[in-house]
């Protein structure tokens, strides 16, 4: 089978993960260019990827190598900037054969994309925000199944006070150390991608409005069950999408209904809980179990605390949220200085020997489970 060559644009700081894990991209596709823009602060820059030195162009046109598709990532831009890298992307369509696009886009954006592929006759878009409604992995579910199956599998979960607190970098990390220590693993991821790296994105059915909330779970417990018996795994990890609660009145962030159906779908073993960082009130940890233990019927196991804060003076002023992100070695002082003692474990995913520390945590507490996997 012909190995798929992708071209990354705009690369940006969270596209990482693809030089972090290059090892791990699956082997029908090979990213072999990068472009990002002027101003980010990463063109010209010599990155790792593949074992091999690659160079971040400025733009789509100076790609030396030929590319079939065209990988856009997440990006949180203006209007204004968005319509520049689309007018990058179009200039590049007759060169390429598809497009697949995880940015949310305006209305136009999107028409003019759409329409400039029609017009080549041969590039393929595909919109990460368009398929929600395809429902080809929705398992089938009888209409007396009000019941869950059980699943013999030891489960770990990630999930996240927030947005943007390193969800699926501490998924790619799990996943990364139990393959190398010869673990048959499945997984579910909480970003549309995640076929690249060779495991499944999040299933659709979870976020089509035409499906009841209530048998979400019971399909989602059906959809692992399925995993479960025809990948045979020793383990399952899911990212779970979104976080688990509002922040205020005005951003409800969906109210964490998502990660609510979820925890009712299956019984996890052991929960990773990304957080933002907290420096001033470390017993924020203390209501975030009691959070888990009460309404997702899960307790937290380790926490892992991002380098995204919260503005609070800029928020109670203007009503918006603003955040930023503070040196990862400012996180590991907190942790280091006010966390210590704390009831729960506390790291940060990015800090040496923390990988390692996280794997003997779970092996630890499944050692001792229901569930022996060792």
């Amino acid at each position: 089978m012909k190995c798929e060559k992708i071209g990354i644009y705009p690369f940006n700081n969270d596209c990482n993960v693809f030089l972090q894990y290059s090892d791990l991209i699956s082997s029908d596709y090979r990213i072999c260019e990068l472009a990002s823009l002027i101003g980010w602060g990463l063109t010209d820059k010599k990155v790792q990827l593949y074992s091999k030195d690659y160079q971040i162009k400025s733009s789509l046109q100076e790609f030396e190598q030929t590319v079939d598709s065209l990988f856009v990532p997440e990006f949180d831009v203006s209007e204004q900037v968005e319509n520049i890298i689309v007018n990058e992307i179009v200039n590049y369509i007759p060169k390429i054969s598809k497009i697949m696009c995880f940015a949310k886009l305006t209305d136009n954006n999107l028409h003019r994309l759409k329409s400039e592929c029609n017009e080549s006759g041969k590039c393929v878009l595909y919109y990460a925000y368009e398929n929600n409604k395809i429902d080809d992995n929705k398992p089938y579910l009888k209409n007396d199944e009000v019941y869950l199956e059980q699943i013999d599998i030891p489960i770990i979960a990630v999930a996240g006070m927030w947005e943007n607190t390193d969800k699926f970098i501490t998924s790619m990390v799990l996943r990364d150390k139990f393959l190398k220590e010869g673990y048959k693993v499945t997984q579910i991821g909480s970003r549309k991608y995640c076929e690249l790296f060779g495991f499944h994105s999040f299933p659709d059915f979870m976020l089509n409005p035409e499906i009841s909330e209530n048998k979400k779970p019971l399909l989602f417990n059906r959809y692992i069950k399925n995993l479960a018996e025809n990948e045979k795994p020793d383990v399952i990890i899911i990212g779970v999408p979104g976080s688990i609660q509002s922040f205020n009145e005005k951003h409800t962030n969906h109210f964490g209904i998502l990660p609510y159906l979820v925890f009712q779908s299956v019984l996890v073993d052991f929960l990773v809980m990304c957080t933002f960082y907290e420096s001033s009130s470390p017993e924020f940890l203390e209501e975030v179990f009691n959070l888990c233990k009460y309404r997702l019927s899960c307790e937290v196991d380790v926490y892992h605390m991002s380098n995204l804060f919260f503005d609070m003076d800029e928020i109670l002023e203007k009503g918006l949220i603003f955040t930023n992100k503070l040196p990862l070695e400012m996180v590991e002082r907190t942790i280091e200085e006010k966390y210590s003692e704390s009831r729960l474990p506390v790291i940060n995913i990015h800090q040496k020997d923390s990988a390692d520390k996280l794997y003997n945590m779970i092996l630890d507490k499944l050692s001792n489970d229901v569930k022996i996997m060792i």
